[in-house]
């Protein structure tokens, strides 16, 4: 009987997580997430955005795109979101200490689209918010 209880716990918890990212993944949320769920979410990123690239004909951005992520150097694709990501972050708290702000804050689907668009790759922010709606962390 004890399962029971735990296990409806479980199931709201991946209901509201679900719920709550239909959009996109705050800052916030994706830097709270372990580095197993980090990782595996950037992965799908790119994944998807290299899936999409070949879709439209452009493989050599595809593997463009992975291939940056793949570059573990200071100029790789982690280290570039890495930064950023802790610009956006600024923006975004910046943007909340303003009372006449009315933009919505950056995620980290922004984050990655701006990192791809630095390389030259083309990617937008609203089609890579499509890849992990279904998306679930390994630990809430």
């Amino acid at each position: 009987m004890n399962d029971k209880p735990s296990l409806a716990v479980v199931a709201l918890v991946s209901l509201l997580f679900l719920a709550g990212n239909a959009q996109a993944i705050s800052v916030e949320k994706f830097v709270g997430l372990n580095n197993s769920d980090r990782a595996s979410y950037v992965a799908s990123l790119v994944e998807g955005a290299a899936a999409m690239l070949k879709a439209k004909g452009q493989p050599d951005q595809a593997q463009k795109a992975v291939d940056l992520f793949h570059d573990a150097s200071p100029r790789g694709g982690v280290n570039q979101l890495a930064l950023n990501l802790r610009q956006i972050n600024e923006t975004n708290n910046r943007n909340a200490t303003n009372p006449n702000n009315r933009k919505k804050p950056f995620d980290i689907e922004d984050a990655m689209a701006m990192t791809l668009k630095q390389n030259g790759i083309i990617v937008t922010a609203d089609y890579l918010r499509t890849l992990n709606r279904g998306f679930v962390p390994s630990f809430p």
